[in-house]
């Protein structure tokens, strides 16, 4: 499964890093935390499909990037916190 198109048509910097920091602040993150303090695992809702659950995994390069992909059903049962 690949992400929707629409992400491609974006600005990654002005959409998807946001939605990626919003799910930080909120907590949907995987532990432990890396030395940098940074998560290895991020969860987020598309913003406009509530039906839709992203997994972002941290990247060994660039150190502070990540790949995000959307997560099936149960996938998503296993992730054990409330992804808003």
């Amino acid at each position: 499964m690949i992400c929707d198109e629409k992400w491609n048509r974006r600005d990654p910097a002005a959409e998807a890093t946001e939605l990626l920091r919003s799910a930080i602040r909120r907590g949907q993150i995987a532990h432990p935390l890396g030395v940098d303090g940074l998560p290895g695992y991020v969860w987020a809702r598309d913003p406009e499909d509530a039906s839709v659950v992203y997994e972002a995994k941290r990247l060994s390069v660039p150190s502070n990037g990540y790949k995000a992909y959307p997560l099936i059903d149960a996938q998503i049962s296993l992730i054990g916190i409330i992804i808003r």
